[in-house]
């Protein structure tokens, strides 16, 4: 059994010993073995959680939307022969004859702005003239009757080039589209004073609209099953 005596200097050589180790590591260089201390450091950045919204960014104008579609898309008669399928697009003569892009009001168009259409093609000859097209913007609601209404021109544009693409716009203003949940848009070249006569493709018809914010509430028809 250890006494009193022996306890001591037990404890003594200890702090000895320790003491010999500190003033060790202090003449070589090496760290003691003391509690390190942190230093100060700048507030971490915050990492997004994956699924978290961004926030938004500084608003630089109106929002605008595109929807495009290929001419493929275009509804037409199958049985007559003045706008065809060609390998780009709808090849379309010099005649009176009309094509259909039957749409639902965009969800989130504002309603008070400009809808502007933009017809993209290319001449099938480079023989010098100009080209017109025009489109009728019906609307309807489910339920309503057929009713015609008048065409809405484009830009007369200028065609020299058949290796050239060229793009016709028509803007319709947002008062013949009212509040009617389907546009049905019926396209037709324009045969009157146009001097391009010979063919062209279209390739593509897009739909450019004014968005609402965002943070704007927009009511979303219902759809149900009809048994």
């Amino acid at each position: 059994m250890i006494g009193p005596n022996a306890k001591r200097r037990w404890w003594v050589l200890g702090m000895v010993a320790a003491l010999v180790l500190v003033g060790s590591a202090l003449g070589s260089g090496r760290p003691a073995l003391v509690p390190a201390v942190a230093a100060a450091q700048p507030p971490a950045e915050r990492l997004a959680v994956v699924g978290e919204a961004a926030p938004a960014a500084a608003s630089t104008g109106p929002l605008l939307r595109s929807l495009a579609f290929p001419a493929y898309s275009l509804a037409r008669d199958p049985a007559q022969t003045v706008i065809t399928q060609a390998y780009s697009g709808l090849r379309w003569k010099f005649l009176t004859r009309e094509a259909y892009l039957i749409i639902p009001r965009p969800p989130d168009w504002d309603g008070t702005s400009a809808v502007q259409i933009r017809i993209f093609l290319r001449p099938t000859t480079s023989t010098p003239g100009t080209v017109q097209f025009f489109v009728r913007p019906r609307t309807y609601n489910p339920g309503d009757s057929f009713l015609d209404t008048t065409g809405v021109n484009s830009e007369v544009l200028t065609v020299s080039d058949s290796n050239k693409f060229y793009q016709l716009t028509i803007s319709i203003a947002a008062t013949r589209f009212g509040t009617k949940s389907w546009w049905y848009l019926v396209f037709q070249r324009t045969v009157g004073t146009p001097t391009y006569l010979d063919d062209v493709d279209v390739l593509s018809v897009t739909v450019d609209y004014a968005a609402l914010s965002p943070l704007t509430s927009v009511a979303l028809p219902v759809v149900t099953n009809q048994h």
